[in-house]
């Protein structure tokens, strides 16, 4: 715990730097009138690497406002957001292969300020899900698999079923583990391939365990 603490407190101070290098790059080119209104942020990975094209959404209750996508910095700006109470707005990003990233109560009152956001990559999230595995807190493994955005019969996809059916076999949450392994058979008839074969083939054996 303490060395995801100091890890969190270096990626916050690591995104600062960066926005100070990136932000003429990426919020430069501002039309007239720019200031309150505008809201700029900066996507990074696990590694403090810069996402690109990253969908990135303003959200003000329900309602969507506004989409952009991130740069080659990983920058993205909303200009001129209506005016809205203070910290009432909301920010949803998105990319294959990685964890949705949520923060609630953002502001557009100061473009000089920067919204940092951290988006985890598949594989960080499934390395948090073999931790949380251990320690038997199957339910959150299965919210962290819910969250990453995966296109459909995509190679992302089938690895996240298949975790998913390996947790809920354990959990003894049959109605996840038999949809998981319903849409890994759809996929495999569709692509096939050794490695989706092999996960059909141990999830079946599993299937049968818990027949027996």
């Amino acid at each position: 715990m303490k060395r995801i603490l100091l890890k969190s407190m270096r990626v916050l101070i690591y995104l600062e730097v960066i926005f100070l290098l990136f932000i003429n790059a990426g919020c430069a080119s501002k039309p007239s009138g720019y200031g309150a209104g505008n809201l700029c942020g900066l996507m990074v990975d696990e590694n403090n690497k810069p996402v690109k094209n990253a969908i990135v959404s303003c959200w003000k209750g329900p309602v969507c406002i506004e989409s952009v996508m991130t740069n080659e910095n990983g920058v993205f700006t909303f200009y001129n957001l209506p005016s809205v109470g203070l910290g009432s707005l909301k920010i949803i990003g998105k990319k294959n292969g990685y964890a949705n990233f949520l923060k609630e109560h953002c502001s557009a009152s100061d473009y000089r300020q920067i919204l940092c956001c951290q988006i985890l990559s598949l594989d960080s999230v499934l390395a948090l899900v073999e931790e949380k595995y251990l320690c038997g807190n199957f339910e959150e493994c299965i919210d962290l698999l819910e969250k990453v955005s995966a296109e459909k019969r995509s190679r992302e996809e089938n690895v996240l079923l298949y975790y998913k059916a390996s947790v809920a076999h354990s959990w003894g949450n049959q109605k996840i583990f038999d949809t998981a392994i319903k849409r890994l058979k759809e996929n495999c008839r569709i692509d096939e391939n050794h490695d989706l074969n092999s996960m059909i083939n141990e999830l079946t054996e599993m299937e049968g365990k818990n027949e027996a």
